[in-house]
């Protein structure tokens, strides 16, 4: 049987990474900017994972 060893790319694992988390934040920002849009129509309050509603009370706004 033969074994096989495996080296990690690190650039492309940091690469990967960083791609991911980029593609995640994006997507929360999208969401949210849906979160706000849709509660403009109604009397719905804003979720509490909404990133603008937590930039607004972080900067003391809200």
């Amino acid at each position: 049987m033969k074994r096989y060893k495996y080296k990690i790319n690190y650039k492309k694992l940091v690469g990967t990474i960083f791609s991911a988390i980029s593609i995640a934040f994006l997507l929360w920002v999208g969401i949210s900017w849906l979160d706000i849009v849709v509660d403009n129509t109604t009397t719905a309050q804003h979720a509490s994972w909404n990133i603008f509603r937590l930039m607004l009370i972080k900067g003391g706004l809200l």
